[in-house]
């Protein structure tokens, strides 16, 4: 019998997602994760069309 490994979940380093929000700008896609602790960690989506 073949045992499957073992992998461990580790949580993410900006705490724990609340929501997402996607932008359409004419360049490209922008988001923006909310977090539970009331951070935000905004970033782009490159190689998508707009």
């Amino acid at each position: 019998m073949v045992r499957q490994e073992h992998t461990k979940k580790r949580r993410a380093p900006f705490g724990m997602p609340k929501g997402i929000v996607l932008l359409a700008t004419p360049e490209c896609w922008r988001h923006s994760v909310l977090t539970e602790e009331g951070g935000t960690l905004c970033g782009r989506l490159t190689g998508l069309p707009p």
